[in-house]
């Protein structure tokens, strides 16, 4: 490595004026294992071609368009971090904390990513051909438009991710540690929530609608709980059944959590029924084109 790289890493670390400041660096083939002081590192653009990263921290570091083909990032942490259009063909990042991170439009072609925390990471448009996901974390992960093409995805959590758009991923991944999914438009949440009801079953239902979830908790024949943006409860189970398209996903649940609903199922329905109907009178009456139609008439 040219002494001038050495010299501008000594600096980035010993200046004192913030995180480390390696914008556009040649660092491939570098050894920063374990490395603690690049937290909020500024690496965007810079070439880690087979660098050694392994367990650095690398928390909220912005990586956007570096080069980590290669690079051995196993066991890092890279919770926070922007991985935006990063070129990780064939990188191993097993093990590694990808919590919260952007990651849209990444290669990560061949990549080693087993058992790696990818627990709300936003995979939009990334290209995952033949990479290894085994035993990864994708809980409410974004993989949507992504290139799933022969990835193995054998025991990982896909629990709660949004997988619209994605393509070459095996059907059989979408029933990974659940009882049942699918989507809501043929079938009203409500008659799910009373066919539950009905059953005696015990359950923890995930709701998506575009950017909103909401969550669902039946036990006993009764529905527990709800919450969704903040809210809980009645208000949060009518807001839930007022999205008119989406998709679920419901688990068994032994959970004895919060009980923020006490009323019978029937009664719910009705009332969700009746706050429909008030909507659709005021959108009667608070559109001119209808009221002309009227007039016309």
């Amino acid at each position: 490595m040219p002494e001038l790289k050495r010299f501008q890493i000594l600096m980035a670390v010993i200046s004192g004026r913030g995180p480390a400041y390696l914008r556009g660096v040649n660092l491939s083939g570098i050894d920063l294992s374990n490395a603690g002081w690049l937290i909020e590192a500024d690496l965007c653009g810079a070439d880690l071609d087979g660098a050694n990263l392994r367990r650095s921290n690398l928390r909220e570091a912005n990586l956007e368009m570096a080069n980590l083909h290669s690079a051995n990032l196993s066991g890092a942490n890279l919770q926070g971090a922007n991985l935006f259009r990063v070129k990780a063909r064939v990188a191993n990042l097993s093990m590694a904390v990808l919590r919260g991170t952007n990651m849209k439009e990444t290669s990560l072609v061949g990549a080693s990513l087993m058992k790696a925390n990818l627990e709300e990471a936003d995979l939009d448009g990334a290209d995952l051909e033949g990479a290894n996901l085994e035993g990864s974390n994708l809980r409410g992960a974004r993989i949507t438009n992504a290139n799933l093409k022969m990835a193995n995805l054998d025991g990982a959590d896909l629990a709660g991710a949004i997988l619209d758009g994605s393509s070459g991923l095996d059907p059989a991944h979408y029933n990974q540690g659940a009882d049942f999914h699918g989507a809501i438009k043929a079938i009203r949440l409500a008659d799910l929530l009373q066919i539950g009801c009905l059953s005696q079953s015990n359950l923890r239902i995930e709701v998506y609608s575009k950017d909103n979830r909401g969550d669902i908790q039946v036990g006993s024949g009764k529905i527990l709980h709800a919450c969704t943006n903040g809210i809980e409860g009645e208000e949060a189970l009518m807001t839930i059944l007022g999205w008119e398209r989406g998709r679920f996903m419901a688990y068994p649940s032994t959970s004895s959590g919060a009980v923020t609903i006490d009323k019978p199922v029937e009664h719910l329905v009705l009332q969700w029924r009746r706050l429909e109907d008030e909507k659709n009178f005021l959108h009667l009456h608070n559109n001119p084109l209808i009221h002309d139609e009227f007039a016309d008439a």
